[in-house]
């Protein structure tokens, strides 16, 4: 059991210094190098994959373009609307002038007179 015990120890202990040493040799000579912003760089730098940077402004610019380009789907007819609304006023109106000149057209009415209640009590 102490064996075993041993074994594992020395693997753990071994795995930790070999991933110690190969991050340390992975960072090279480019961690001691300072990059300024702005300033000239003494090597060319290329990135590992490659990326597409979409500049915002103009984007929404040549958006908002193509969007007043565009006509609207609809415009409003005042023509139209002025038609339909003298239409429905006026079929309103012929329903009030009918109702207040020619009452001979309206179904006579009754109200029906009710029996008089039996006291349940009496």
């Amino acid at each position: 059991m102490q064996r075993s015990t041993l074994v594992r120890g020395s693997i753990f202990l071994a795995t930790v210094v070999a991933s110690w040493a190969v991050l340390s040799l992975g960072t090279g000579s480019a961690a001691n190098e300072q990059l300024v912003p702005g300033a000239i760089a003494d090597q060319t730098y290329a990135a590992e994959i490659s990326t597409t940077v979409e500049d915002v402004d103009a984007t929404e610019r040549a958006q908002q373009e193509a969007r007043d380009a565009v006509e609207p789907p609809y415009y409003v007819d005042t023509n139209i609307q002025d038609a339909v609304y003298a239409s429905v006023t006026e079929v309103f109106e012929g329903i009030r002038d009918l109702e207040l000149t020619d009452s001979s057209l309206l179904p006579e009415f009754t109200t029906p007179t009710l029996p008089a209640p039996t006291g349940a009590g009496e």
